[in-house]
């Protein structure tokens, strides 16, 4: 039977943000767990291009949770 859940789709734009990427992601953990039931969710993070380590953090979480997406502008 396929999967009837709906997707939560977490828009979050970045700009030089690393400090606040991973305290972010650790709060909607527990959310995502509570509802995981019902619902399928993903975090789509856009970085404009950020100059710190923004991006490679959300590449990091990426690689071990597929529901983290990242898009970087140019």
């Amino acid at each position: 039977m396929p999967d009837s859940k709906q997707l939560i789709s977490v828009c979050v734009p970045v700009l030089n943000e690393e400090q606040n990427i991973e305290p972010l992601y650790q709060a909607l953990l527990p959310i995502m767990d509570q509802v995981s039931a019902r619902y399928d969710f993903e975090l789509l993070f856009t970085d404009n291009h950020s100059t710190d380590g923004t991006f490679e953090i959300i590449q990091r979480l990426a690689a071990t949770d597929d529901r983290v997406r990242g898009l970087r502008f140019p």
